[in-house]
């Protein structure tokens, strides 16, 4: 009641007043909501019927209501005065309204009081306006706060700094970075000078709207003008670094705000480490994460999330679940963002059933799933060939109210195109426009290999050609799984049309392209010349690496193996040998640990084959199943390439 007291002055006055006008404040505190303007009158004109026609009481119960938090009797008090007009109000009044209004967030109470000032015949003054446009821009009415300003124009006052830094605030919330830096130039030419809240509320709007230029340029200009930025000012700028996708920026302006002395704050290290994440910098990240507890700073949830984050987009995903585990003992229960990112790092570190730990953990910590964590733990089951779980997710996910994305699709079909099954592959891949959504690239190359495994080759081209149809560009995996389905249909004059027209896709081919085209034409004349195009292209350089008395076929497929063979017998091993007296040469063809489950090639056993049926003695190490032995003289090669030359003349016989 000091407040009171300061109003009402000292002596024996003090005291009578200072026991009414309390009653008045517990009276009117007392009333029930919703408000009754009548009832309110009647608690004010039982009380300060001696003072009827002075300001000072009234003046007295508007400010002890103010510092009460009491705006929607500020208001109410001061629309039923004003509609009385017995009492005298002035401007000063109905600007302790409208600021109660203002730190209420009531915009719209803000507004009626502002707008029944003419009735009172009080006009409105500068602070007026700015309590307005500051409970507008509150209250995320930008556009009324932009309105006010031109009002405060056209009303002949002369907008001061305040004026001009919440309107600059309301452009924020309307992502209005333009309008923002044109109020910001309108300052200096009506020799208003910005302060460092003018140049926080810019630079933040244009941080919002993405214009990360502007925003290094104003704070430039702060430098410029001897207006000495504050964390705010820092804060702001890397955040919009952040966006425009320059982390380099970012990490010096955290730089420069220790060098200013200015500890940095959570939202500082958040904008910081948020760039670094976006960008796959974990480094960085992790080291602005180490350093926070040296600035007394706790992470939060979303800071945790952002590291993790980083972590996962890095392949670090063994720091990613660390850093997961380590937030209960921070107390922080972690979100649903740093779960998917958490899965997301096992999904890409090949850890399924981690991944599906984390996806179950989140179900036992009540957190709702969403379309991330389950995309994430549906690629991390597909990744370890489980797709009865991916499968599983899938459905979770479709008979709940989560309505899966392309990428949901895209795992769950590549799951089933790995487990050769191709008929729930393509019946996913039908059902994506059931959801409104659009098949991809990814789809439509999981679609084709599924078919490709299955030895559909009439369903992989289909599916191929009909890609400029849904107005996609074939990438080099969609002509590699369509080039891949031509060797078990036989199709090698497709084969060899689909591998010609990768030039005019503009597109290069690569291991697995020349693979899958050897794998139609190894028996073809233009297998060779394929084969040595290839190794001009630097394709196969590991075939040798260990020698020309040695044959690495590790990367090669069945076809590309059969013809790597004839190309080393034929050219890499004559210089090599002796023309009578045999020597150990070795063909490395592995034995199938690192096949994958769905593959059906055996590289070991086509290559024997071929071998044998030329009369060569071929024997597998015996400490190292995955490589043959073979004894070969000068002369045994000279008869190994006459009976492959009189074989296809056979063959060349037989066919015309």
């Amino acid at each position: 009641m000091r407040l009171l007291a300061n109003h009402l002055g000292p002596g024996l006055g003090f005291q009578r007043h200072f026991h009414s006008l309390s009653d008045v404040v517990e009276r009117l505190q007392k009333l029930e909501r919703p408000l009754q303007r009548q009832e309110v009158m009647v608690a004010l004109t039982s009380h300060l019927q001696p003072q009827r026609r002075s300001r000072k009481p009234i003046t007295a119960v508007l400010q002890e209501l103010k510092r009460l938090q009491q705006s929607d009797l500020i208001v109410e008090m001061l629309l039923a005065l004003a509609a009385d007009g017995s009492f005298k109000l002035n401007v000063f009044d109905f600007n302790t309204a409208i600021s109660a209004c203002a730190r209420a967030r009531h915009w719209e109470k803000a507004l009626q009081v502002f707008c029944s000032m003419p009735t009172a015949k009080v006009v409105p003054s500068i602070v007026s306006y700015n309590a307005a446009i500051n409970a507008f821009e509150k209250g995320r009415q930008w556009q009324l706060a932009l309105q006010f300003f031109v009002s405060m124009l056209d009303a002949g006052l002369s907008p001061n700094v305040i004026s001009y830094s919440t309107s600059i605030h309301s452009c924020a919330r309307g992502v209005l970075w333009q309008c923002a830096v044109g109020l910001f130039d309108s300052m200096r030419s009506t020799q208003v000078v910005p302060n460092v809240i003018s140049y926080n509320a810019t630079i933040s709007c244009c941080e919002k709207s993405g214009h990360w230029q502007a925003a290094l340029e104003l704070f430039a200009s702060m430098l410029d003008t001897q207006c000495t930025p504050d964390i705010i000012s820092y804060s702001a700028t890397i955040s919009a670094c952040e966006k425009g996708g320059h982390w380099q920026t970012a990490l010096q302006l955290f730089r420069k705000l220790r060098s200013a002395k200015i500890t940095p704050n959570i939202v500082s290290y958040s904008a910081a480490i948020s760039c670094c994440e976006k960008f796959g910098q974990w480094r960085p990240a992790m080291i602005l994460f180490a350093s926070m507890g040296a600035d007394s700073v706790a992470p939060d949830v979303i800071i945790y999330s952002a590291a993790i984050s980083s972590c996962e987009k890095a392949g670090q995903w063994q720091r990613a679940v660390q850093l997961l585990c380590a937030m209960p003992a921070a107390t922080l229960a972690p979100n649903v963002v740093s779960y998917s990112a958490a899965i997301s790092a096992c999904e890409k570190g090949g850890c399924w059933e981690l991944a599906l730990h984390l996806f179950a953990s989140m179900a036992t910590a009540s957190i709702d799933l969403n379309v991330v964590s389950c995309s994430a733990t549906i690629s991390a089951c597909e990744k370890g060939a489980q797709w009865q779980l991916a499968c599983q997710i899938f459905r979770r996910m479709c008979s709940s109210e989560l309505a899966p994305n392309v990428v949901s699709f895209n795992a769950a079909i590549s799951s089933c195109e790995k487990a050769s099954h191709w008929t729930r592959a393509l019946h996913l891949f039908q059902s994506i426009p059931q959801y409104h959504l659009r098949a991809d690239i990814v789809s439509y190359n999981a679609a084709i290999g599924s078919c490709s495994r299955a030895q559909l080759w009439q369903r992989a081209l289909w599916l191929f050609h009909s890609l400029p149809q849904a107005l996609l560009d074939p990438s080099l995996v969609s002509y590699n799984t369509t080039l891949s389905s031509c060797a078990p249909g036989q199709q090698w004059e497709m084969a060899v049309e689909l591998f010609a027209s990768l030039p005019r896709a503009r597109l290069m081919p690569d291991d697995v392209s020349y693979n899958a085209v050897l794998d139609s034409v190894h028996d073809k004349s233009c297998g060779p010349l394929l084969f040595e195009e290839a190794l001009q292209a630097g394709i196969y350089n590991n075939l040798c690496r260990e020698g020309s008395r040695v044959l690495d076929l590790h990367e090669l497929s069945e076809g590309s193996a059969l013809v790597a063979v004839h190309w080393w017998l034929q050219k890499v091993l004559p210089p090599q040998l002796q023309p009578q007296k045999r020597q150990t040469c070795t063909i490395i063809t592995g034995w199938g640990k690192s096949r994958p489950s769905w593959s059906s090639s055996d590289i070991q056993a086509s290559v024997t084959k071929l071998l044998r049926s030329h009369g060569v003695i071929v024997e597998r190490q015996q400490t190292n199943a995955g490589r043959l032995l073979l004894r070969l003289s000068l002369q045994d090669l000279h008869e190994f390439l006459a009976t492959k030359g009189r074989g296809r003349g056979e063959k060349a016989r037989a066919t015309s």
